[in-house]
């Protein structure tokens, strides 16, 4: 999945659940970086590596 913003998260989160492996690919230091804090972020990335999606 290219892209960790709201969309980005869903499709990653909706691929999972369905068994395929996710990585996303984002170019920011972390995901929904310019929408939301970084204690939010975290949250987003904690629950999204939890479930197996892979971050790059």
């Amino acid at each position: 999945v290219i892209g960790a913003g709201y969309i980005g998260l869903e499709v990653a989160a909706v691929a999972r659940q369905t068994g395929l492996d996710v990585t996303v690919l984002e170019a920011a230091p972390r995901p929904l970086a310019r929408v939301t804090s970084p204690e939010v972020a975290g949250f987003f990335l904690d629950e999204h590596t939890s479930k197996g999606v892979r971050f790059a």
